[in-house]
């Protein structure tokens, strides 16, 4: 599949369509890449895995959610850019995987999460895709949570 890449401002369009605040979404690449959706949750896990290996020293009772989203965040940029690199021919574009940070309905706390975005194949449709650094896992966020995100950083 041919890597979708989209503008700012499309991709500003697709997150605000979903919920997030304009305001609160901080896009610091002229274009972007989104991720393959079928591929979506394997590539996270993958990510996440490395990360938690990374901070495995990290105290468990140590809360510190922030951190698992950016360094992960920033290992997925690490490995795009090398990757980008190798195919000749191509503009530089950003990834389309961010933190997310958002007030939890369930303690009204706030929490530090990734977003991938991303394109459906053959389809001209986008989601937006929440994923725990943490476990790895995909999360469900409420309109209300959505509603509430204090940052978004692509």
């Amino acid at each position: 599949m041919k890597p979708s890449t989209h503008t700012s401002t499309e991709v500003l369009n697709i997150t605000t369509a979903e919920g997030v605040p304009k305001h609160r979404v901080f896009l610091l690449d002229t274009a972007y890449v989104l991720l393959d959706d079928y591929k979506a949750a394997d590539y996270f896990r993958d990510l996440a895995l490395k990360v938690q290996s990374l901070l495995s020293h990290w105290a468990e009772d140590f809360s510190d959610c922030d951190k698992y989203s950016r360094i992960l965040q920033s290992l997925a940029a690490l490995t795009h850019a090398e990757q980008w690199a190798k195919i000749p021919g191509v503009k530089p574009a950003g990834l389309a995987i961010g933190v997310f940070n958002y007030i939890q309905d369930s303690d009204r706390k706030g929490h530090s999460i990734n977003v991938l975005l991303t394109k459906k194949r053959d389809k001209d449709s986008f989601c937006l895709r929440f994923f725990e650094p943490q476990t790895g896992e995909e999360v469900s966020l409420s309109a209300r949570e959505i509603t509430s995100t204090t940052m978004l950083l692509l």
